[in-house]
């Protein structure tokens, strides 16, 4: 039989569809801000066009723990993929594939997803650890410039997919765990699965595996990602609608998104309200985490923000004391493809101030320590002390009076 559909059903369709227009309008929104970063001034003392292509696949190979080798990733994460595709076959033969009309195993699913792709990343990760810096000229590293630039805005395409999945996969996973463990296990008998220890298992492998990763990884967690896991449940409802609709499905895997009861719109408009405090759940761990880890273990944990340019020359924002204590960070010395990466950032950076901001703004200063180094050798420009702002094209080559300062602003 078809999906019989109520009056008041209408009032849930909209509940759903309007939880997928606002988090697209607002994913769209803040997405494109995140990505052109040349629109305003306080983003130019930080200008580099590749940098926001990279930082994504560079946070998903390295660790938040100092001298961490990216090998620790590839294991931890390699015996969490193996050992959820071990539970996830276990709850295959023990109830086909019919059980992949729950929530739990969509959600079970988009983990092992991130997990493979992590691999992927962490072996990446791996090979830049043990690749020798290179002794070629200058001119080599110019001709293969394009090739690289190319291979890694593929990259960093390939590390903000993966870091999205992990994002997604975070908030479904409370979700998920809180809707078994506070609603259906308490107070609703389900008929078609039991209480058992594979269901123990697959609903706290998920969290516990996710948050081991999260312990180690350097990925961000900013609240704006929260419409694609708004947008994956919205997703798995709509699937639900269609499977009945066409009558493949005559019961409901969860009783709260029955469309024929009279208070189903409360029932989808608390699940919608709900997975605001589930997101900001995995977010308040992710902020205690590069809150508190920082004091607890200064020595130990690398502050997301530390920025990194040689020995002798770099520059880290503050929690950890002296940048001396970050030197064993870096392993030998710069090649000269390094080099021209860097020079090349640089210089991009100060085209972008001298050239392109309006007013124009005279880097004045330029300086190792206001050159800063991001992940993959990207080089942006910043400044501590005052930046003369010239309003004309004459007054750019030199000024007698300073017309104002922009100080330092933050990378994000």
């Amino acid at each position: 039989m078809g999906l019989v559909v109520y009056w008041y059903d209408f009032i849930c369709f909209g509940i759903v569809l309007a939880a997928i227009v606002a988090s697209l309008w607002f994913l769209l929104r803040r997405e494109r801000g995140c990505v052109d970063v040349e629109d305003t001034t306080h983003n130019s003392f930080l200008q580099s066009r590749s940098g926001s292509e990279s930082l994504g696949s560079a946070r998903l190979r390295t660790s938040c723990w100092r001298g961490l080798h990216p090998g620790w990733l590839l294991f931890t994460r390699s015996i969490s993929f193996l050992s959820m595709a071990a539970l996830l076959a276990w709850d295959v033969l023990e109830w086909d594939a019919s059980i992949f009309v729950y929530y739990t195993e969509w959600t079970f699913m988009l983990v092992m997803i991130y997990f493979a792709m992590g691999i992927v990343a962490s072996l990446y990760g791996c090979l830049e650890h043990y690749k020798e810096p290179t002794s070629g000229v200058c001119e080599d590293a110019v001709g293969n410039k394009v090739g690289d630039n190319e291979f890694r805005e593929r990259l960093g395409v390939y590390g903000c997919f993966t870091e999205t999945i992990f994002q997604t996969s975070a908030g479904a996973v409370v979700l998920t765990d809180v809707v078994f463990w506070l609603v259906i296990v308490p107070f609703l008998s389900n008929t078609h699965l039991g209480l058992n220890t594979l269901m123990i298992c697959m609903h706290t492998a998920n969290a516990g595996f996710l948050i081991l990763d999260t312990l180690l990884n350097s990925l961000t967690f900013p609240w704006f990602r929260m419409g694609y896991f708004v947008i994956w449940s919205c997703l798995y409802i709509v699937f639900q609608w269609i499977i009945h609709a066409c009558g493949l499905l005559t019961w409901w895997p969860y009783l709260f998104l029955e469309l024929d009861r009279p208070w189903a719109p409360l029932w989808y408009l608390g699940m919608a309200v709900v997975h605001i405090p589930c997101y900001g759940v995995y977010a308040a761990i992710v902020t205690a985490k590069n809150s508190y880890f920082p004091y607890l273990l200064p020595n130990a944990f690398c502050y997301p923000m530390l920025l990194t340019l040689a020995r002798g020359c770099s520059f880290s924002i503050f929690l950890a004391g002296s940048v001396s204590g970050y030197y064993p960070l870096i392993s030998g010395v710069l090649s000269w493809y390094q080099r021209v990466e860097i020079a090349a950032g640089a210089a991009r950076a100060l085209e972008y101030l001298h050239e392109k901001v309006n007013p124009h703004i005279i880097h004045r200063d330029t300086k190792s320590s206001n050159v800063l180094l991001f992940e993959d050798d990207v080089a942006k420009v910043s400044d501590f002390h005052l930046s003369n702002q010239a309003t004309d094209m004459a007054a750019r080559l030199y000024s007698a009076r300073v017309l104002g300062t922009f100080g330092y602003h933050a990378s994000e």
